[in-house]
């Protein structure tokens, strides 16, 4: 009589449980001289939004983020649209902004995984001439508030320039551009005088 050899099948039910986080939508960023105002959404997928956040933004150097440094947000987690304010940045730089919800305590093993990021660049120095004349030329140029530093010709450093007040909020200033004393180029068409912007005084 042949031998029968049975199998026992057994079925395993198996449950992963995959932890769900209130996802940000929407993100943003407006820049600014030395600033960055960065604005999102959250979609709570079901969960709490418990209105923590972490920012961590970066400087984009040639050979990858450098300077790191991280912020921690907390806003009224029943508002709809939310914002931050990160200062203390510098001028003409780009940034990476990374962001997070559920910050965790530091006690806790549980990596937090960022989620969205967005690339800005703060504002830099501009400038444009808003006034021509045969003598003189007036020249309008954005520097940011609170600027500490000197508006000069080039060259004519120490005869032609302007100084910026630290302590004013203004972020423009109108420089009159002497076109003989600033020692302006001049042809038949046109005048040009190279502006030079130093940021900090010794």
């Amino acid at each position: 009589m042949a031998g029968k050899t049975l199998f026992k099948l057994l079925s395993m039910l198996v449950i992963i449980q995959v932890e769900a986080y209130p996802r940000i939508v929407n993100l943003s960023g407006e820049p600014d001289f030395r600033k960055v105002t960065l604005r999102w959404e959250v979609d709570p997928d079901g969960e709490t939004v418990t209105g923590m956040f972490r920012v961590k933004y970066c400087e984009n150097q040639v050979w990858g983020e450098h300077f790191c440094r991280q912020k921690a947000v907390r806003q009224k987690p029943t508002q709809e649209h939310f914002s931050a304010d990160i200062l203390g940045l510098k001028m003409s730089t780009n940034y990476t902004f990374y962001l997070e919800t559920d910050v965790l305590q530091k006690s806790s093993r549980k990596e937090r995984k960022i989620q969205e990021n967005v690339i800005l660049q703060t504002r830099g120095f501009s400038a444009r001439a808003t006034d021509c004349r045969r003598d003189t030329t007036e020249v309008l140029l954005e520097t940011g508030p609170h600027f500490g530093g000197k508006i000069s010709a080039e060259g004519r450093e120490h005869n032609c320039f302007i100084k910026g007040k630290k302590s004013s909020s203004n972020s423009s200033y109108s420089f009159t551009i002497d076109h003989k004393k600033c020692g302006s180029s001049i042809n038949k068409t046109s005048v040009w005088t190279y502006v030079v912007v130093q940021e900090n005084l010794p």
